[in-house]
C-alpha cells in the first residue's frame, strides 16, 4: 500500500495486543503517508498503539471516537 499510494497512504493503528502494526507504520512514513494511532484511554490493549507511537512515525493520537472523523478530514483534503 505504502509503495502505490504513498503520500496518500493512511495507516490506522488499533487497541491490539501485539507490536506488529509498527513495522507497516515506518514504512508509510517512509514514503510520506500518514499515521493514526488509537489513544491509550479507548484501547482495551494499548500494546499495538504505544508500540507504534514509540517509532516517532504517528501523525495523530486519537480517541476511538475522533478517529473516523480525522480519516474523512484527511480523505477530503487536497494531498496532492
Amino acid at each position: 500500500m505504502a509503495k502505490t499510494y504513498g503520500k496518500n497512504a493512511i495507516a490506522v493503528v488499533l487497541t491490539g495486543g501485539d507490536g506488529d502494526g509498527s513495522f507497516g507504520v515506518q514504512i508509510i512514513k517512509e514514503k510520506g503517508g500518514t499515521v493514526i494511532v488509537q489513544d491509550r484511554p479507548t484501547s482495551q490493549d494499548f500494546s499495538m498503539p504505544e508500540t507504534s507511537i514509540k517509532t516517532g512515525d504517528v501523525d495523530f493520537i486519537l480517541s476511538l471516537n475522533t478517529i473516523a472523523p480525522k480519516l474523512i478530514e484527511l480523505v477530503g483534503a487536497d494531498r496532492g
